[in-house]
């Protein structure tokens, strides 16, 4: 769907809320400028990967509110049920069941106002896509880390570092992946905007982003995405983030 269309939506969605735009009418329309013509037409993600890549980034910055109004955009755009759903559920491999339920809360709300019948049937992953996923897996855990950014100490030698990362293939790969709801370039694409907008994590930063390069999002449209996700984030993050994808490309 065209841009335009994006920001049409986004347009309504803002003069529907009647509290901001009474309120503060000189910052909502600041604000749309900033977010919906100058961000909006800037790089070369489509509609449906820019809502992933700010719904993800929300996600990160546990902005549960603005998460609502975005889904609803991101439903208008062309963002399946199932793929609001798969984001949130891969989520908690990164945030935790705490901070992710509400926007669960959030997305069940939505989709049973607009006469989606819950729960939704996950369709299983193919031979095909199967071994899609066992790539994933296989990037993930072979990634390189620079010394530039912060590594756990000790990771390599610890148990529990390894009784960890059994887990997070069981509910990762053995799990969400185990759907075809949301195709590989968007489930990665999610998992690197929701790891930029959280702290002190470099590291899984790199690896996502080595993830990533491995299916085909590479440092050109992280970094497009992550641009996307500065109204969202605002400049520190974003800035930080764009300076780790300066460090993996060298």
């Amino acid at each position: 769907m065209a841009r335009h269309s994006m920001r049409k939506g986004l347009g309504q969605l803002f003069q529907d809320e009647k509290p901001l735009g009474e309120s503060d009418p000189e910052f909502i329309e600041m604000f749309n400028r900033f977010a919906y013509d100058n961000v909006a037409k800037h790089g070369s993600l489509d509609d449906r990967q820019r809502s992933v890549a700010v719904l993800s980034s929300l996600m990160g910055c546990g902005a549960v509110e603005e998460y609502g109004v975005m889904a609803k955009v991101a439903l208008r755009v062309g963002v399946a049920p199932a793929e609001l759903k798969e984001l949130i559920y891969q989520a908690v491999a990164v945030l935790g069941m705490g901070p992710v339920l509400p926007f669960l809360s959030v997305v069940n709300e939505l989709l049973e106002s607009k006469n989606v019948k819950l729960p939704l049937q996950r369709q299983p992953v193919g031979k095909g896509d199967d071994a899609a996923v066992a790539d994933v897996q296989g990037a993930t855990s072979g990634a390189h880390v620079s010394t530039d950014s912060a590594p756990v100490s000790g990771d390599d030698a610890n148990p529990r570092f390894e009784q960890l990362r059994v887990w997070e293939d069981e509910y990762l790969y053995r799990g969400c992946y185990s759907s075809t709801a949301l195709e590989l370039p968007l489930r990665e694409l999610s998992t690197f905007c929701l790891l930029a907008a959280l702290d002190n994590v470099d590291a899984e930063l790199q690896r996502s982003m080595h993830v990533n390069a491995t299916i085909g999002n590479d440092e050109e449209f992280l970094a497009d995405a992550l641009l996307q996700c500065a109204p969202y984030m605002g400049f520190p993050r974003v800035r930080h983030a764009l300076a780790c994808i300066g460090r993996f490309q060298r």
